[in-house]
């Protein structure tokens, strides 16, 4: 809907002629009809000239509520970050089919997996490390691996015994329930259970919470392991330095949107990308699940 120039409480211009409309409301329509072909890039040519500082404005709010794109590019690592509540573990619990869309795709290898069961997804070859662990206090660590080993398709060739070669430790706690093991352990079976379906994308949710340095080193070492054998990661997490060291693009986010996107190198140059520093950046619970955000896995042509 386009006003007058005040907007609220002004006689809309839709049944009028367009040349009765203000400069400023003829490029409000310029920008509508382009939006209205739904562009993969949209072009502007000098938007804000000649317009006033609260259709400028307009403009700026209009541009920041587009959709972009979240892509992650097979065998790399993938950090989405941004500050507390802003949609990045709702990102994560989107993908692997915890949480329903109301906006926006997901794709991963050409294959829309939107509306998809969780188990289903699972078995196509995304795996989810949450940031709770989840693993069952009552199973053994034998069993809590065995029991994602199902979801595996058939060619992968993780098994417990190779999940214990890269957690050796693991090893000798096999017979000891879930709830027996320390925090360090705990993360260190999520991610062993992860594996176990043999995943094509792992899905990381902050793997570094409550960990001590040492164990948080530990950890970047395996996860190290794995971008080497050329697994593709997706990444969130808090602990910049840990993130940026493993990642080799980056996407910001800020109120459920991807706000920058560039490589690690890129943000570790330059101070001016922000996530959202302010008290209003925090996302609203209520508006959590509206991703508006195309999510790709796999691989892309650039």
């Amino acid at each position: 809907m386009i006003l007058g120039p005040n907007g609220a409480g002004k006689t809309t211009l839709l049944d009028r002629p367009v040349k009765a409309a203000s400069y400023g409301n003829r490029r409000q329509l310029e920008v509508g009809l382009a939006l209205a072909t739904r562009p993969k890039i949209l072009l502007m040519d000098e938007l804000t000239s000649a317009v006033g500082p609260s259709m400028i404005d307009g403009f700026h709010q209009l541009l920041l509520s587009l959709p972009q794109d979240l892509t992650v590019r097979a065998g790399t690592v993938h950090a989405l970050l941004g500050r507390n509540e802003v949609g990045k573990s709702t990102t994560l619990k989107s993908a692997i089919g915890h949480l329903a869309l109301s906006a926006g795709t997901i794709t991963f290898d050409g294959t829309v997996i939107s509306n998809c069961l969780a188990h289903d997804v699972s078995r196509m070859g995304v795996s989810y490390v949450p940031e709770t662990r989840d693993i069952f206090g009552a199973l053994t660590v034998r069993e809590n691996l065995v029991l994602a080993g199902p979801l595996a398709a058939p060619e992968s060739d993780w098994a417990v015994e190779r999940v214990t070669d890269f957690f050796p430790n693991l090893a000798r706690r096999m017979t000891h329930g879930g709830h027996e093991l320390s925090g360090c352990e705990q993360q260190k079976l999520a991610i062993g259970r992860a594996l176990m379906t043999g995943p094509r994308i792992l899905l990381l949710d902050e793997a570094t919470e409550g960990l001590a340095p040492i164990v948080i080193q530990q950890i970047f070492g395996k996860l190290k392991e794995l971008k080497a054998s050329g697994l593709t990661i997706l990444l969130v997490e808090q602990n910049l330095n840990f993130a940026l060291g493993l990642a080799d693009e980056v996407s910001l986010m800020s109120r459920d949107r991807i706000v920058w996107r560039g490589t690690a190198a890129d943000l570790r140059r330059d101070s001016r990308p922000d996530a959202g520093s302010g008290p209003d950046d925090r996302a609203d619970q209520s508006q959590c699940c509206r991703i508006h955000v195309l999510f790709t896995f796999g691989a892309v042509e650039t």
